[in-house]
């Protein structure tokens, strides 16, 4: 199974934290979104050893931030090591970067 994590950094996820105590590293929501997707992957990982990840970051603009890998430590590696731009929320460009991820990719299994 291959999946791609959009990794939403917009301003939306952290707007109430933002306005009282700026932080380069997020809030709880923040957190919480990239704790999910760490779980996730670790959860895969040890049901199913072909998963393969990848992993995209969006706020203003969509960057593919990891190929198709099936070493779940590089990915959770990549997710703990985000810091929160904030901006605005461009999910369409999410998708086409996520999507990228597999069509650019040898053996795809999409979820």
């Amino acid at each position: 199974v291959d999946v791609c994590f959009a990794i939403d950094m917009s301003g939306s996820v952290c707007v109430e934290h933002r306005l009282k105590d700026p932080d380069p590293y997020g809030c709880d929501n923040f957190q919480d979104e990239k704790d999910f997707a760490t779980g996730i992957i670790k959860k895969l990982k040890a049901q199913n050893d072909d998963a393969r990840f990848s992993m995209v970051k969006f706020s203003t603009n969509a960057y593919k931030e990891l190929d198709l890998t099936s070493v779940a430590a590089t990915a959770c590696s990549k997710i703990d090591s985000m810091w929160f731009p904030g901006g605005w929320t461009t999910t369409g460009g999410a998708i086409e970067k996520c999507t990228e991820t597999f069509t650019n990719a040898a053996n795809a299994r999409v979820i």
